[in-house]
């Protein structure tokens, strides 16, 4: 069985100024620290099928979200993230949703409403919404916002095979985008995930100059002082598929970033303009 997010954790990434400040107690909506309502839910489900190994089911009311002015829905993705979706562009793909009726109240006062059902298959990094009317998908990718759990993380991959994580990391895809925008905040999507495969394939050591630290943090478990670094930042496209990931001390990650390490597009490595050899199990391997 799958965990969820708490709001807590859901709260951690939500972007400044539309984290919950309390529970309206109705259709999952909350109010926000800058005095709007955001509404949210986690997955009523989670099942693996033979055609898509994990999938996530969602109700939703958009008709009431937007009568009460949300501009902006979550769904977590168990313990991966959530999914930060702007209500226009859910209410822009509504007529594509499955429904169902419900009704609220009885007699003369009995009204009826719209419940608007989401799933979504998660597949080689893309989170895709599928079964809806009509044979409609849409890849919900570029509303991801990576939960930085990093103990999780650890803990899940830690239980893989080496040649599992190598074929994990070669097929993730990166966004459409690189960044999520919503009430004048501008936040990075982020594979964490992504970003520890590569360092357990290059086994938390510097690709450049060999360093490894290992140390034990508070909750008594080995870790390792390194830094995954994008060879095309992030700000200029760059995102976290297998060959643009480079494992670097802090200190070869300083002299990347300001110029004194650079990469070309052959994955050639300098340091002050004289070509050196790098440890690689990742970039060339492919």
């Amino acid at each position: 069985m799958f965990e969820h997010l708490s709001i807590e954790a859901v709260n951690s990434i939500l972007p400044q100024g539309m984290r919950i400040i309390n529970e309206k107690g109705i259709y999952n909506m909350y109010q926000t620290e800058n005095g709007g309502l955001i509404a949210g839910t986690e997955s009523k489900n989670v099942s693996r099928t033979r055609k898509h190994p994990f999938e996530v089911y969602y109700s939703l009311y958009l008709d009431e979200y937007v009568l009460k002015n949300i501009s902006f829905v979550f769904l977590t993705v168990y313990k991966e993230g959530i999914l930060l979706i702007p209500i226009s562009d859910l209410v822009s793909i509504k007529e594509n949703l499955r429904t169902k009726e419900y009704s609220v109240g009885k007699g003369i006062d009995k009204q009826i409403f719209l419940r608007y059902d989401i799933k979504a298959y998660i597949e080689k990094g893309k989170i895709m919404l599928c079964k809806a009317k009509n044979h409609f998908e849409i890849d919900l990718s570029k509303y991801f916002i990576s939960y930085t759990n990093e103990e999780f993380i650890y803990e899940e991959l830690n239980n893989y095979d080496i040649n599992e994580i190598y074929k994990e990391a070669k097929q993730f895809k990166d966004y459409d985008t690189q960044y999520v925008l919503g009430d004048n905040t501008r936040r990075r999507i982020e594979s964490k995930k992504q970003k520890e495969r590569i360092a357990i394939l290059e086994n938390h050591t510097c690709q450049i100059c060999g360093f490894q630290q290992a140390y034990i943090n508070p909750n008594g478990n080995k870790r390792y002082i390194i830094e995954i670094d994008h060879i095309i930042e992030k700000s200029k496209g760059g995102g976290e598929c297998i060959d643009n990931l480079l494992v670097l001390c802090p200190n070869c990650h300083a002299k990347k970033t300001y110029g004194i390490i650079t990469i070309d597009s052959d994955f050639r490595v300098y340091e002050n303009g004289k070509e050196i050899q790098i440890r690689d199990n990742h970039l060339r391997k492919k």
